[in-house]
């Protein structure tokens, strides 16, 4: 979870060289820290459960980022309100997102196999 996390910081200066590779990889990684996140937090909730919540809560930050509420837009300008909230809506975000809960999902599957003892 802190390595997605770490990783997903990482990408914003990247912006500045590579845009078109820090903006995809960071919602990538935003959607794998979410994952690590709610897993903590319910470890008994289904991987196929998890994956598909975490998708749909990034979606609607996303699809909340077209509603510009004065009181919305001065919170998405703080750092914190900017990395949770986003800045502006991207339909291109959403399938990042859906990488990046799949990227979860194999996750948890792998390790539920690893944990599991053989029969």
């Amino acid at each position: 979870m802190l390595l997605a996390l770490a990783l997903g910081l990482a990408t914003r200066p990247l912006g500045r060289v590579a845009h078109w590779l820090s903006d995809p990889l960071g919602d990538i990684l935003y959607a794998v820290f979410l994952s690590r996140l709610v897993r903590l937090f319910w470890p008994k909730v289904p991987a196929r459960s998890l994956a598909l919540g975490v998708f749909l809560l990034c979606a609607a930050i996303e699809l909340g980022q077209l509603v510009q509420a004065p009181w919305l837009v001065s919170l998405r300008r703080t750092r914190l309100g900017g990395l949770v909230l986003g800045t502006g809506f991207s339909a291109t975000d959403i399938l990042c997102y859906a990488v990046g809960s799949a990227l979860g999902w194999l996750y948890d599957a792998t390790a539920s196999r690893t944990r599991s003892p053989e029969t």
